[in-house]
């Protein structure tokens, strides 16, 4: 009688824990194909694609502001050529580019932040 018990509870122990991994993968199979589902919603696409777009400018705005520019020209006066060669630079003083990152961190989270607010509406 007790080998018979001995089994049973091993059986009935092993039967639990086949059944709470069966019942875990049917949800985790149930939510991946919830979230393949509310990832094809337009609205939620096209936030993350503006949100995708956000991130590009955010880097774009931490480049360089003010960049050196070439010059050159010729004049013909008569039996004379003039040539000239100049180089022009500005100096960023007032920090712009600093304050062009900051404003394109702040631009990426507000689309973050649009976001998850779209998920956790539809959700």
């Amino acid at each position: 009688m007790y080998i018979f018990l001995k089994n049973a509870g091993l059986t009935l122990s092993l039967c639990m824990a086949v059944s709470f991994s069966v019942a875990t993968y049917g949800k985790q199979k149930s939510i991946s194909w919830l979230d393949s589902q509310i990832n094809k919603d337009p609205e939620v696409v096209a936030a993350k694609e503006l949100l995708n777009a956000s991130n590009h400018r955010a880097k774009s705005l931490t480049q360089a502001v003010y960049n050196p520019e070439l010059e050159a020209s010729y004049e013909k006066e008569g039996d004379f050529d003039n040539y000239s060669i100049g180089i022009s630079q500005t100096i960023d003083f007032w920090d712009k580019q600093s304050t062009n990152k900051t404003i394109g961190e702040i631009d990426v989270y507000a689309n973050q932040q649009q976001l998850l607010s779209l998920l956790d509406s539809i959700e």
